[in-house]
């Protein structure tokens, strides 16, 4: 049996326990199970029983709830309660207050309180690092999901009165994002996603990179929804997402004031490490760049002693002025390497120019720059041949006169590549439908739900991962079931995969993308020979060999 290793914080690992055996010796969430170290082995058990602490007292309804609140906070797992009169009516809802308590026997004369959460498990600082995890993970949806366990472990820390500002500030970003019902603009929704990840990153490893990287999301919140709001009819959730993310700068100030200052300065001396490398990918709004390709970067470089990595990209989509700027910040500081995502190539023609007569190892990802006269290293895949084999699958689920609807991204670089692979390979007698999606979850999904109020479509072929998760939402809200094939196999992507909401992806690797770029560059610092193009495979994926 094999189980994948998955990291939940900043230094934990953790792997998932099988479901039968759990069931088996009946663990639930709370649960202990003891392990033990053979050699190069571990061996897992459940935790045998320990002998409870019972507390025997008289109840009184007038001090019952402050009674539960002290004894929360201590060791003991059954109490039981006496009366010579009744007991409140209430009294579930208020034990209902207390996660982990719960009623066990319940008579006329006696009331018998078990707590299942052990002491260790809710202790304030673990408390907090699971809701920034819950957090996290209720931000990979948009509208965001939160676990109905964010509630409990919320109610804790306010119980610990545990920094009651932080508390509350993570209490009121919780409020404001629950009343968000429809999809929201991909880049206002995920530039709240980054600076949550980023507060928390600093909070537990304190980094003055995303302290900086923070101050500049807060810097242009303003033109992100401005842009936000020209395009989308949605004004109640982007008002409210407005406000979680001045709440979330409220609650990164806090959390600064609460850092210890010695710390803060001890920080500030640090040197960098031998060679620094610029990396200025796409944008900070798609989980392919923001998520995949950079963790990937990051974990390369933890076997490299001598290699720090300097993230700067811009916010949202579409801007090759913030590229091109952050680009020269990069000259300017004097970086010993240059990795590049470029969104217009063309564009950025002067800044490469610059960048070669300064002699700094340039690696360009994803689109290639097509210009003879500079040197530089690409890296990348055959989008063509994405496309195509995408149509190959799709041609087998379809008839042979069916609608195909194709949401596309960028005109300029490999992107159009999947596109014209795709229609290459498609059947003539397909009717094709090209629509703008952007790359924006949101756009294409205001773009198909427009389409199909006047067309009937029979499959969609969306070109990356958000594009498709904003077509599967819009067909959801049709009630309606249109096969999708996507392109990119994100977490995304593997998440609607695995619950049929596409049928195929092609897999780009991102990972394999951010992992060679790393290698590349560390070979290029150490003199080593390096090719100038490095291609490598993609793949079909599809939800009959996932």
């Amino acid at each position: 049996m094999f189980r994948k290793v998955t990291k939940t914080g900043p230094a934990t690992l953790t792997i998932a326990l099988p479901p039968k055996w759990a069931r088996k010796h009946g663990l639930i969430p709370g649960s202990y199970v003891e392990i033990k170290e053979l050699d190069n082995q571990l061996s897992i058990s459940p935790e045998k029983e320990q002998p409870s602490q019972t507390l025997l007292l008289q109840y009184n309804p007038t001090f019952f709830k402050q009674t539960l609140e002290k004894l929360f906070l201590e060791s003991i797992e059954t109490i039981k309660f006496k009366t010579d009169t009744k007991f409140s009516k209430n009294i579930d809802k208020i034990i209902s207050k207390f996660p982990g308590y719960k009623i066990i026997e319940q008579t006329k004369e006696a009331l018998t309180i078990n707590k299942t959460l052990k002491p260790n498990l809710s202790s304030p600082k673990s408390i907090l690092r699971r809701c920034y995890r819950l957090f996290n993970s209720g931000l990979e949806n948009n509208p965001p999901k939160f676990s109905k366990d964010l509630n409990d472990f919320l109610f804790l820390l306010k119980l610990y009165k545990y920094n009651e500002k932080e508390v509350f500030l993570l209490m009121k970003i919780k409020e404001t994002l629950d009343i968000i019902k429809e999809p929201i603009h991909d880049e206002a929704f995920y530039l709240l996603k980054t600076l949550l990840r980023k507060i928390y990153t600093q909070k537990y490893s304190f980094s003055s990179i995303e302290s900086e990287n923070i101050n500049d999301i807060i810097k242009n919140i303003d033109i992100v929804f401005n842009k936000a709001f020209n395009e989308v009819n949605s004004k109640i959730s982007l008002t409210n997402l407005y406000s979680a993310v001045l709440l979330a700068n409220s609650l990164n100030e806090e959390i600064i004031t609460a850092q210890s200052k010695d710390l803060l300065v001890d920080i500030k001396e640090v040197k960098y490490k031998k060679y620094k490398i610029g990396i200025c990918l796409k944008n900070q709004s798609n989980p392919f760049w923001a998520i995949d390709v950079k963790e990937a970067m990051e974990n390369s470089t933890k076997d490299l002693s001598n290699v720090s990595l300097l993230f700067n990209s811009p916010l949202t989509d579409f801007d090759t002025g913030e590229q091109e700027r952050i680009l020269n910040k990069f000259v300017k500081e004097k970086v010993d390497g240059i990795i590049l995502a470029p969104i217009e190539p063309k564009k950025l023609s002067k800044t490469i120019d610059l960048i070669n007569n300064k002699s700094i190892p340039l690696i360009i990802l994803d689109v290639d720059i097509e210009l003879e006269k500079n040197s530089y290293k690409f890296i990348g895949f055959d989008n063509y041949k994405g496309g195509s084999m995408t149509a190959d699958y799709m041609k087998k689920k379809l008839k042979k006169r069916s609608k195909i609807v194709i949401l596309k991204g960028h005109l300029e670089g490999n992107f159009s590549e999947r596109v014209h692979g795709f229609i290459d390979s498609m059947n003539k007698e397909q009717d094709i439908k090209v629509l703008n999606g952007d790359f924006q979850e949101t756009k294409s999904y205001n773009a198909i739900l427009n389409y199909l109020k006047n067309n009937k479509i029979d499959a969609i072929f969306a070109t990356s991962d958000n594009m498709a998760s904003g077509a599967i939402k819009a067909i959801k809200k049709l009630g309606l079931r249109i096969p999708i094939s996507s392109f990119d196999l994100t977490e995304t992507g593997k998440e609607s995969l695995q619950n049929g909401e596409i049928i195929s992806t092609i897999n780009t690797k991102p990972k394999e993308l951010g992992t060679l770029a790393i290698q590349l560059m560390d070979d290029i610092f150490n003199n080593k020979t390096v090719a100038k193009r490095t291609e490598y495979e993609i793949e079909l994926v599809t939800s009959e060999n996932n």
